[in-house]
């Protein structure tokens, strides 16, 4: 992929998992790991969530 990619992982669930897998199919992919959080990442931390895609390109 050449757009922008963004993976959200729990620290008790994917952690970098995600991340590490985006950038094997995407050419600029950030990753953010939410400590404390597991595979809802929304629901369990929304300001974080929400704070990470505002943040995103």
């Amino acid at each position: 992929m050449t757009m922008p990619v963004l993976a959200i992982g729990g620290e008790k669930a994917n952690r970098e998992v995600l991340g590490q897998q985006m950038k094997i199919v995407a050419s600029d992919a950030k990753m953010v790991v939410l400590k404390d959080t597991g595979h809802l990442v929304l629901e369990e931390k929304p300001k974080e969530t929400t704070d990470a895609l505002m943040t995103f390109p």
